[in-house]
């Protein structure tokens, strides 16, 4: 359970990670429209790149956990 927690708290980094990126908005407007196609094209980019590496954390979080949950299942 440890490690499944800490591997929640990666993923909850990356996941706060990309919503600072996306509240700041760089290269948008309030509106959402495109005001410098630059900057928005690397905003898009680092919070696709922040959500990915969430996602990839949850994915082998739950893996670890399913094994290790079949492993206890197999004691004694």
């Amino acid at each position: 359970m440890t490690t499944y927690q800490a591997q929640l708290t990666t993923a909850g980094a990356s996941h706060s990670t990309a919503a600072n990126i996306l509240s700041t908005h760089a290269g948008f407007d309030g509106s959402g429209n495109v005001t410098n196609q630059t900057s928005a094209a690397q905003t898009v980019k680092d919070a696709n790149q922040a959500l990915t590496d969430a996602h990839t954390v949850l994915v082998q979080a739950v893996s670890d956990l399913q094994k290790a949950v079949q492993a206890w299942k197999l004691q004694p």
